[in-house]
């Protein structure tokens, strides 16, 4: 009887771990996990560029938007288009 026990406990324990790494494989399939912190650093900052430039893309827009609004055939009224 106590060797059915045993016997149980194992498997439970064994069942318990496959499926612990089951799970951790499935939750990480959609991401990449990136441990070198120097190409974190570089993705980052690539993020960061894009947010800037998207950034001032829509800076541009947006004065270009409200020059031609303010237009009246001359140029008062009218804003520099940023660059920076």
């Amino acid at each position: 009887m106590n060797i059915i026990y045993v016997i149980m406990l194992v498997f439970m324990t064994g069942s318990f771990c496959v499926l612990s790494f089951l799970v951790g494989v499935l939750s990480s399939l959609g991401r990449k996990i990136n441990l070198n912190p120097i190409e974190k650093y570089k993705e980052h900052k690539e993020i960061k560029e894009q947010i800037r430039i998207n950034d001032l893309e829509q800076r541009q827009v947006a004065t270009m938007i409200e020059n031609i609004d303010n237009y009246d055939g001359t140029s008062t009224g009218q804003k520099d288009i940023p660059n920076e």
